[in-house]
């Protein structure tokens, strides 16, 4: 009996955010627009009617380039600056695409030696309705709309202990998780990529106190170990400007059809 109830919380995890958005719906084929300057996010988050999104062409930019950004209230608030991102990434074809995520910037001083870390944490499973999105849970944790659209953001509650700490913490949403399209869950070139974009992406932000070449971790359970594990696996060949001093990689789902027969 006791190896049946994970499988038995991930189906009721994957049931409970189950339902996509109205918007849902691919980005239309065009032209890539002028080069994105990340320094005019917070402009062009302003500028945007609906955040996530995307701007159709995508701008010319390189992967972790930010499209958009915003100050976002979250449960972190007391510990941490938030701030909305939409970044630029590559999609599992190679084809330029846009993503979501926070970035927490700490209230907390780093005491230690060096450059304050950066963290880029990735969540586990949240189920597959856009309105699940870690990004779109963290103001309140808990999303309900009756009758069987419910879910808690329980990967939350791990971040304070970083923040406490002086980490700061990147979260992404992975790709057409909270924007447009299809989710592609536990496709591991895609987690990775957009987790390495997001941690660009926080370097780039300009009201943030991040060092550009300070250090970089990784971690995340379950599909955000995978998740974690597939960014340790190509960040040498994806993201190898990055400082990674470490990678913490818990309960990887490796063998997915495997996963898939048993739950």
């Amino acid at each position: 009996m006791k190896q049946r109830i994970p499988a038995l919380l991930t189906v009721l995890v994957i049931a409970a955010c189950n339902g996509n958005s109205p918007n849902d719906v691919a980005l239309e084929e065009g032209q890539r627009a002028a080069h994105i300057d990340s320094t005019q996010c917070e402009a062009a988050g302003v500028a945007a009617s609906d955040f996530y999104l995307p701007p159709n062409p995508l701008p010319a930019g390189q992967p972790g380039d930010v499209i958009r950004c915003k100050p976002i209230e979250t449960v972190h608030s007391l510990q941490a600056t938030g701030t909305l991102v939409m970044y630029l990434s590559t999609d599992v074809h190679g084809e330029p695409t846009a993503v979501t995520g926070v970035v927490f910037e700490p209230q907390q001083t780093w005491a230690g030696e060096g450059p304050r870390p950066l963290v880029g944490f990735t969540h586990g499973t949240y189920g597959q309705g856009q309105q699940c999105a870690s990004s779109k849970l963290m103001a309140d944790i808990v999303h309900f709309d009756p009758l069987v659209d419910g879910f808690i953001a329980y990967e939350s509650l791990i971040l304070p202990d970083l923040l406490a700490r002086g980490y700061a913490v990147t979260v992404t949403d992975y790709q057409r998780f909270a924007t447009p399209g299809v989710y592609t869950y536990l496709n591991r070139i895609e987690e990775a990529q957009a987790n390495i974009d997001i941690v660009r992406a926080a370097k780039q932000l300009p009201q943030a106190d991040i060092e550009p070449s300070g250090p970089v971790a990784f971690m995340g359970y379950s599909q955000g170990g995978q998740a974690a594990a597939a960014t340790a696996e190509l960040v040498p060949s994806y993201g190898p400007e990055l400082d990674v001093v470490g990678v913490y990689a818990g309960s990887v789902p490796r063998e997915i059809p495997q996963l898939v027969d048993y739950l």
